[in-house]
């Protein structure tokens, strides 16, 4: 399927302008969000930017697709009634470290409703809670998010690298599987909050690539999975996926990439993915100076587990640098700008909210290209 595309731009025309100056008083996204906002067809709501009105629940569990004798350990995200209390939970990184949560509370009841589902991927030899500030963010704005260690292709294990191009797409469809079963469970805590004809899937890097691949397949071998309605792919490793494949993907997609990402380039993960994929609409969203891993809490590792071995923060910093840098985008504006373009598009797609289309074009520090 060929579109025409159209592109807008807003890029940073002064050496002293940065991305995290934008205010108000700015011109581009300001002015037509203020504008967007007084009309009587967009009521008021703010960019989620931040976190939403809800509070935020973590479960970890394992979960067993029987039929490929394969476990992986789940992170469940899901909406909490505002005001509830309980014990943070505790993201482990490597045996007894890690960090508590700033906002998830551990084993807490789920909000009253039905939410939409969203599965997160991480990278390449990642760790499920990589993009908490993305993923926790999208609970609390309505979502029950399910993020697995993909077994084999995790920093921990990576026995399966080889084979996790076909693991990854079948992990997901498995976990879409088992939340189903969950949500006809009377007596799992999830029960009757999940809305499963309102499912998107996102992801990281290869993660972006099984985010693609929900919705495309994989050459004749994997198909995808029609149960997808939307898809976020984050600086995707797209080549790995045809062209063919890619037209025939018809759900909505926003991809989002950083122009100095040199893991994936924008090249070949954003704008490969923009120029095949045959989804109505379609957004790409490229992040001025954001790298690879600026969509990713490695930046911060120190920080987070303070506790953490030097020799293990220089592992994990001579492979995973790349975003980390100075003259590069702040980690937190990048976090900031993936959280209101990723979650802006899914309340619009999933939950149905046409109030944050408004916030689904161009703003200081992107280039934004629509299909």
């Amino acid at each position: 399927m060929v579109f025409a595309k159209k592109r807008l731009v807003v890029s940073l025309v002064a050496a002293s302008l940065v991305v995290t100056t934008c205010t108000s008083g700015d011109t581009g996204v300001a002015s037509e969000t203020t504008a967007a906002e007084s009309s009587p067809a967009a009521p008021q709501v703010s960019a989620p930017d931040e976190l939403g009105p809800y509070a935020i629940g973590r479960r970890s569990i394992p979960l067993t697709d029987e039929s490929r004798g394969r476990t992986l350990l789940v992170d469940i995200l899901y909406p909490v009634e505002p005001g509830t209390t309980g014990e943070l939970s505790r993201y482990v990184l490597f045996g007894d470290l890690g960090a508590d949560s700033e906002h998830a509370l551990a084993d807490v009841a789920v909000a009253d409703g039905e939410f939409p589902l969203v599965l997160f991927s991480h990278g390449n030899t990642g760790v499920r809670f990589q993009s908490i500030f993305y993923t926790e963010a999208l609970a609390s704005h309505g979502f029950v998010v399910v993020a697995p260690d993909h077994t084999g292709n995790t920093i921990t294990d990576s026995s399966r690298t080889v084979e996790a191009a076909a693991d990854r797409p079948a992990d997901i469809s498995f976990l879409i599987d088992a939340i189903e079963t969950m949500n006809a469970d009377a007596d799992d805590a999830l029960f009757g909050h999940i809305d499963l004809d309102r499912i998107g899937v996102t992801g990281h890097s290869y993660g972006g690539y099984t985010s693609l691949a929900m919705a495309s397949g994989v050459g004749d071998a994997i198909a995808p999975d029609d149960r997808v309605t939307a898809i976020v792919p984050i600086a995707p490793a797209a080549t790995l996926i045809k062209e063919a494949n890619l037209e025939r993907a018809e759900v909505p997609a926003l991809v989002i990439g950083g122009t100095d990402d040199v893991t994936t380039p924008i090249e070949d993960s954003t704008a490969y993915s923009f120029d095949n994929l045959g989804s109505e609409p379609l957004y790409r969203v490229d992040l001025i100076d954001a790298a690879h891993w600026s969509f990713t809490i490695v930046c911060e590792v120190d920080e987070l587990v303070p506790e953490l071995p030097p020799e293990i923060i220089e592992i994990i910093g001579s492979g995973f640098e790349e975003g980390c840098a100075e003259d590069q985008m702040p980690v937190d504006e990048a976090h900031r700008l993936t959280n209101r373009y990723a979650i802006s598009f899914f309340l619009v797609e999933l939950a149905g909210d046409s109030r944050y289309q408004q916030f689904l074009t161009a703003s200081e520090g992107v280039e934004f290209y629509e299909a």
